[in-house]
């Protein structure tokens, strides 16, 4: 009786197996598009003339990879708390975790999660705070060694950024700094009052 007992032991075994993995199967599946995706962001306002690729609408989902280019009007995506928008002549695409700022201006609400601005001329992040970044070609005095200036300004909270070859730096509300040329000075009154425009003071 033992012997008999033995295979039937084994199968019973080896169907309760393939059951639990199924089971296991069945769960991944249902949590997984549950998960958010902390890479994407999403068109909030789209005004004037735009372009995205691929096209994409208010609402829409501003993809890895992504490319928009602003030519006149406002154009703002959110993630999670955290908010993003674009000043005309823009140019941004989509990476992990925020964009790649290839030239203009653009001005950004940072809450939870990190948010980041790569640039040219080095790359900018912030948790919780309100913060401007400009690319574009200046002056001799505000050029770095790549041709064009990048120029990050605090209104609030406390901003990280990181020039290439050179260690993280943090800049607190109120100042501003050229990346690449050291020197961290006073947020200036048009750069303030900009921030503001788009992002009013609570209260």
């Amino acid at each position: 009786m033992a012997e008999d007992e033995r295979p039937r032991q084994v199968r019973n075994l080896g169907i309760a197996a393939v059951g639990l993995g199924l089971v296991i199967v069945v769960f991944w599946m249902a949590r997984e598009p549950t998960t958010p995706d902390a890479s994407v962001l999403r068109v909030e306002l789209a005004e004037g003339e735009v372009e995205i690729s691929p096209a994409a609408g208010t609402g829409d989902e501003f993809r890895l990879g992504a490319l928009a280019r602003l030519k006149r009007g406002d154009l703002c995506f959110g993630s999670g708390g955290s908010r993003l928008c674009l000043d005309d002549g823009a140019v941004v695409e989509s990476i992990s975790g925020g964009v790649l700022l290839d030239r203009g201006r653009l001005a950004a609400r940072a809450s939870g999660r990190e948010l980041v601005v790569q640039t040219s001329g080095g790359k900018v992040t912030a948790s919780d705070a309100t913060f401007g970044v400009q690319v574009h070609t200046s002056s001799s005095s505000d050029r770095s060694s790549s041709g064009r200036s990048v120029v990050v300004s605090v209104l609030s909270g406390r901003v990280r950024v990181r020039p290439p070859g050179a260690p993280t730096a943090t800049l607190s509300a109120g100042e501003r700094r050229v990346l690449g040329l050291g020197a961290v000075r006073r947020l200036t009154t048009e750069e303030a009052d900009a921030l503001e425009k788009v992002f009013p003071p609570a209260g």
